[in-house]
């Protein structure tokens, strides 16, 4: 779930910049200044929202590289868990197989006796 919203939200921070880039090239465009000084500007501008695009980007994967940490952590912890529950009731389920068996065992024993008297 959070690796949908981190994700969502690397999306969003694209089309912020994508639109704030685009909104300052039109800015500059009906700017009254010279082509030359216009293309300066444009480029800088871009140069700007290309480095903040990356930033955003890097930040994205930094915190999807975090929950895919944390839901690994998670499994492995669940996978043990669960490992240990089996565990333990396999042991008790064993022990109890042999106390019905020996249960068995003295039962017929003491039945087979009987008989003999």
């Amino acid at each position: 779930m959070e690796a949908t919203k981190a994700t969502k939200a690397g999306v969003t921070m694209a089309y912020i910049l994508l639109g704030g880039a685009v909104g300052a090239a039109v800015g500059m465009l009906m700017a009254p200044q010279s082509g030359a000084e216009t293309r300066e500007q444009i480029s800088s501008r871009l140069r700007e929202g290309r480095e903040s695009l990356g930033s955003g980007v890097k930040s994205a994967k930094d915190r999807l590289q975090r929950t895919s940490e944390k839901i690994s952590s998670s499994t492995q912890q669940l996978i043990t868990r669960g490992r240990t529950t089996f565990s333990r009731e396999g042991r008790d389920a064993v022990a109890e197989a042999i106390d019905a068996a020996k249960r068995a065992y003295l039962e017929e024993k003491d039945a087979w006796m009987l008989k003999r008297q």
